[in-house]
Order: structure tokens, then C-alpha cells, then sequence
């Protein structure tokens, strides 16, 4: 049996009294003496602070949601199927490669044929949106009309997209998360401005789209400063979004916006933002965190930026983060944000430094922030918002053909892992590298929606995502 909060506190306190009572006898005795009084003190405070541990736990525990117990049955959300002739409607719509079937891929890379081999370096051809940017009638006349329930028009995302250099890619992107429910901020880099008269043209076509109002140099500017507006627009829209996601046109989704808002709410309130264990190779290596590693290169992002403020430990992540609404709060207008964020800009890739920092860092009470990182700052804690394979980890998947600054290009060879991955979207695509896989996974993600609205509800188990954070990681 264990003994109760409120028990608890009245033991402690007919300790603290009896104690005083003993000491009373001798108080006259040992007034004077320094050592006597400060042994008094000392008996004093140690009560006391465990009174206070015992009041902090006592309501820790008690305001746990109920969702944090991993006994927890989360039901996923149901709605009326789609009529067979409104089903045969979108699935015109949907792209689709015409070339090869695409489910000849989705076996491991090591059981292919010669043939398999070939067929995934053809060039596939999809209708995209980007060929028709300057007439909205013909941009939306490619564009799937994907319906939205009422539990997604509930939960409304707002998603933060860079878009660089490649038109098309970003409009296949938009194409596949758009949902009249969110809202999307896009920011564009100006130096080139037909590109950015194009992407402007395209956002024109929807209410909830929108290009940055402040221009975005790249060359002149942090992602991290770029990432900034969008959070400080996208916080002015009036759409009550609960939660950012953000993008680059390089990006993919993994999972439908359905299965995105069952998954953010098994988070409850907590942020995804990622630590790098800074491992040096493969998933053998001891997990261990960059502010310790004598050897981790990582630490020589802030070593020559003066010391960050509020004690606070810099902690090496990702810009792909998963936001609440509190959090974006928190950064745009609490003091020890700004000046975390201030520090930040004075450290190398800003960008992978910032978020991570405020979420781990336990004394700046930033809202969200997830619970073992603050516990365990050395525990691996896997990433929900990006699937990445790197080269120091290439023991987990080594069939990778080409690595781009130590990062995969995604190709044909990793749809079996994509189409199974846990994770919510996929990075690195480029156009020039075997584009067929980026086609047969944009003709995956459509056929899962598709069969989504024909049966009304996720085709995901979502006790995965339970699992992984409630018992993987401790909450």
C-alpha cells in the first residue's frame, strides 16, 4: 500500500513538530552557538523542502491528461463514407504514373530484378499544377479536391513552406497537404522573382494560402529568421489553428491530413522537436548528447558565440519541427524566447539550435516541452516529423544511391520504407534524381486518401504512435 499525498504532508509535519519540540529544551543553551543554531536551520529547511517536493508531486500527478496514461484507448474518428460516384470522381483526379506500376517497388531494394533496377531510373510524367500558374481555372482543374471531416475542420494545421528554386515541386506538395480547413504560409526566396511572382500566383487561387509579406533573401537572411515570419503571420491569421508544421518544397507527406490531427492529438500538448544525439556512426554508436561529447563536432556550432543566456544548455536539432499553438506563443512574445533567439542568430545553423534549446532546456518553461528530453536530455528520442536517412546511419538502410551533404536522396529504392514509415513526411527529394519515386509515393499518398473517404476513417493503427509516446518514451 502506498501511503497517500495528504498522509504524506502529515507525517512530514509531526516530524517537523516533534523535532522542534526535542530542540525546544536546549533552545536557551545553544542560542549563542553558531554550530547549534545551524544545525536548527538546516532541520528547518530540509522539512520544508520536502513538503514543497511533496505538494509539487501531489498536483504533478494529479493534473496529468488522460490521455499521458498509457492504458489509454484513443478511438479514432469516424464519418460517413463518400458515395461510389463521388469516389470514381476524385479518383480521376488523382495523379497516377502511367509508365510502370509502382507497387513493383515496394519490395526491399534486395530482392529486385535487373529489370526493377531500370525501371525505377525512367522519368515518370505527371500533370502538375505548375503548368497552368498563370490561370487559377486551370490550376484548380489539376488540383484533388480532397473533402475535409468534421474532426479535421476542428483541428485546423498551419504549415510554414520554403520554396527555393523548383515550382513544380512546391505545387505538388501544396497539392497533396492542401485542405480548405488550415492555413499555409509560403515564403520564397526573392532572388528570383519570376519564381516568386509564380508561387504568388498560385497562392492567389485559394483564401487560406498565402505569401510572406516581408521579403526573403537567403543569402541575407537565416532559415531561422525566415521561419520567423511565417510563425509571426501565420499567429495574426484569424484560422485557430492548433499546431505549425514546416515544409520545403524538398518534403513529401507520408501520412493524409486525417491521420496527421489523430496523430497530433495522441501528442496531446507536446511539441516534436528533435535532439541530435550526435552519434559519429551507425545505430550502435552510444546515444549520447552534444553538450558531452568531447569528440561531437556539433558543439563547434556555438563555441565561438558568447555563452547563451539564462544558463541555458544549447542543444543541436532540426528546423523540422512540430509546433503547438502555445509554444508559437511563447517564442514570439516571452523574454527568454526572444533572447534565446537573439543568441541563436550569433551561433552557426541557427536553425538547428533555437527550437531545440527552448525544448530542452527545463527551467525556461516553454510550453510543450517533452517530458523525458527534460528528464533524460541523453535519451534518443526518435523524430515525428521527419524521416531522414543520413550517411552516419546507414547501417539501418543501405540501399541508398546517392547522399547529398551526408543526406539520402530519396528514390524508388526507399518507397518500402517510406510507405511503412511511422513519420509524417519524408526529406530529401530532388527533381533530377530518379524522380519516379517521389511520383509513385504522391500516387500512394492519393490512393490512401481515396480509400480513406471511401471507408470513413484512417486506415493507421494508431495505437503506433500511443506506443511510441507513452511507453517508448516514459510520459
Amino acid at each position: 500500500m502506498g501511503i497517500r499525498s495528504d498522509q504524506r504532508l502529515y507525517l512530514y509535519s509531526r516530524a517537523a513538530e516533534e523535532s522542534f519540540q526535542n530542540k525546544r529544551l536546549s533552545r536557551n543553551k545553544c542560542f549563542c552557538n553558531i554550530g547549534c543554531l545551524w544545525k536548527v536551520i538546516k532541520v528547518f529547511l530540509t522539512v520544508l523542502l520536502v513538503l514543497v517536493c511533496s505538494i509539487g508531486s501531489y498536483f504533478l500527478w494529479s493534473s496529468t491528461p488522460e490521455s499521458a496514461d498509457p492504458t489509454f484507448d484513443f478511438q479514432p474518428q469516424t464519418s460517413e463514407p463518400w458515395r461510389e460516384e463521388e469516389i470514381e470522381e476524385i479518383l480521376t483526379q488523382i495523379p497516377q504514373v502511367t509508365q510502370v506500376s509502382c507497387n513493383r517497388f515496394l519490395s526491399p531494394p534486395k530482392e529486385w530484378s535487373k529489370k526493377e533496377e531500370k525501371l525505377s531510373k525512367i522519368v515518370p510524367r505527371v500533370e502538375t499544377a505548375s503548368t497552368a500558374y498563370g490561370d487559377c481555372t486551370k490550376i484548380t482543374s489539376t488540383w484533388v479536391e480532397i473533402p475535409v471531416s468534421k474532426f479535421e475542420r476542428g483541428q485546423p494545421i498551419a504549415f510554414s513552406i520554403m520554396v527555393y528554386n523548383d515550382l513544380d515541386r512546391f505545387a505538388r506538395l501544396l497539392r497533396a497537404i492542401y485542405r480548405t480547413s488550415n492555413v499555409y504560409c509560403v515564403h520564397v526566396d526573392n532572388k528570383s522573382l519570376t519564381e516568386f511572382q509564380n508561387v504568388s500566383q498560385i497562392a492567389s487561387c485559394f483564401q487560406n494560402v498565402f505569401v510572406t509579406k516581408q521579403p526573403v533573401l537567403y543569402e541575407k537572411s537565416s532559415v531561422l529568421e525566415q521561419e520567423m515570419v511565417c510563425l509571426q503571420e501565420l499567429w495574426s491569421k484569424k484560422v485557430p489553428w492548433n499546431w505549425v508544421i514546416n515544409l520545403s518544397e524538398e518534403e513529401f507527406p507520408l501520412k493524409t491530413n486525417l491521420e496527421i490531427v489523430h496523430i497530433l492529438n495522441i501528442m496531446h500538448d507536446f511539441n516534436d522537436i528533435w535532439v541530435d544525439p550526435c552519434t559519429e556512426h551507425g545505430s550502435n554508436s552510444e546515444w549520447i548528447g552534444c553538450q558531452l561529447s568531447t569528440l561531437g563536432r556539433f558543439t563547434e556550432r556555438w563555441k565561438s558565440s558568447p555563452l547563451p543566456p539564462f544558463y541555458a544548455q544549447p542543444y543541436k536539432g532540426q528546423v523540422h519541427v512540430v509546433l503547438t499553438r502555445a509554444m508559437v506563443n511563447y517564442i514570439l512574445h516571452n523574454e527568454d524566447a526572444k533572447a534565446i533567439y537573439e543568441w541563436s542568430l550569433k551561433t552557426e545553423y541557427s536553425h538547428e539550435i533555437f527550437f531545440s534549446t527552448l525544448n530542452a532546456n527545463a527551467h525556461l518553461q516553454a510550453p510543450g516541452s517533452n517530458a523525458v528530453i527534460l528528464e533524460h536530455p541523453l535519451k534518443k528520442k526518435p523524430s515525428l516529423a521527419r524521416l531522414r536517412l543520413l550517411k552516419r546511419h546507414d547501417a539501418e538502410w543501405p540501399y541508398c544511391t546517392y547522399y547529398l551533404r551526408d543526406e539520402c536522396l530519396l528514390s524508388p529504392r526507399e518507397l518500402p520504407l517510406l510507405t511503412t514509415s511511422w513519420q509524417l513526411f519524408a526529406n530529401k527529394f530532388k527533381p533530377y534524381h530518379r524522380p519516379m519515386g517521389y511520383a509513385c509515393l504522391e500516387e500512394w499518398y492519393f490512393t490512401k486518401v481515396v480509400q480513406e473517404l471511401s471507408e470513413g476513417k484512417v486506415q493507421l493503427d494508431l495505437r503506433l504512435y500511443h506506443k511510441i509516446y507513452y511507453q517508448h518514451l516514459g510520459i
